[in-house]
């Protein structure tokens, strides 16, 4: 979808540049897309500047389909911020308050306010991942409601393969570090992949290492940036909610964090899935807007 993007963009310039040579645009975007050079000449040499620029944008995108992932991510924020912060904080208060009643049963209580927490998370990467989807073609279509039903019949594959995730994540972490670092990479976009192609739980393994496979690097780079911005995301709020009272404090900063953050990474996710999508030739539904802008929210 972005290279054909890039080549609608360059095409409908060149029209205003009277259309002479859209032929040359043609073969040299024929032969970007394959990864190869049109001649002995830059690509788009016989262009002018800017539709030499979108030719080369358009062939960094074809090396790494990842690249300016997490700016599209932050202008959808922006744009559907309220339905995909609604979402996200709507699950997040119901399992704090069902957590917080379930302690007051005491242990069993605190037992089994863990598991509802743990599920309250799996259901929330899934309504957001469909939530993305949803709103991929410039507006939200399905209200809170109708995006959790949707993906409550995922929920059982997306805690089953998260939880085995997980665990060979752990372990893999705790043994050399990079087994772990490989498994999260290779396995990034099992829950869009749950979620979007309704697969199996332990199906979702392997369709995703058949989505990442050539492009781990551009993963795992993409997850790293993301691991960085959480991580100053995380110490702002903590500097911000440092002045309340502790037992206030992890409760209000616990449900504003996953509110705030939990609707980017899904974001972040569900972009690169449908990008590793469309890198494999997939293409998938249409994405973005045309030229790649998004309406204020």
């Amino acid at each position: 979808m972005y290279l054909r993007t890039c080549y609608s963009v360059a095409t409908a310039g060149l029209r205003r540049e009277g259309g002479d040579r859209r032929g040359h645009l043609g073969r040299a975007h024929h032969h970007a897309l394959r990864g190869q050079r049109n001649d002995r000449r830059p690509v788009g040499g016989a262009l002018s500047g800017p539709w030499n620029r979108i030719l080369l944008s358009c062939t960094i995108a074809r090396m790494n389909p990842l690249s300016g992932v997490l700016g599209e991510a932050w202008t959808m924020y922006r744009a559907h911020a309220a339905h995909l912060l609604a979402i996200a904080f709507v699950i997040y208060l119901a399992a704090a308050i069902l957590t917080g009643l379930l302690s007051l049963a005491g242990v069993v209580g605190s037992l089994l306010g863990a598991i509802v927490g743990l599920f309250a998370a799996f259901l929330l990467q899934a309504a957001l991942v469909k939530a993305v989807q949803d709103v991929r073609d410039g507006r939200a279509d399905l209200s809170l409601g109708e995006t959790v039903s949707a993906v409550t019949p995922y929920i059982w594959a997306v805690a089953g393969a998260s939880i085995l995730a997980g665990i060979a994540i752990t372990i893999g972490l705790i043994l050399i570090i990079v087994p772990g670092l490989y498994l999260i990479t290779i396995w990034a976009v099992i829950i869009p992949v749950i979620v979007i192609e309704r697969s199996g739980a332990l199906a979702s393994f392997g369709r995703s290492r058949e989505l990442v496979r050539g492009h781990g690097w551009h993963v795992f780079g993409t997850l790293v940036l993301v691991f960085v911005i959480l991580i100053v995301v995380d110490i702002v709020l903590g500097l911000i909610f440092l002045a309340l009272p502790i037992a206030v404090r992890n409760g209000l900063s616990t449900v504003v964090s996953g509110t705030l953050i939990a609707p980017f990474i899904a974001l972040v996710v569900t972009l690169i899935y449908y990008r590793l999508l469309e890198a494999r030739g997939g293409g998938g539904e249409a994405g973005g807007y045309p030229g790649g802008g998004y309406p204020a929210a």
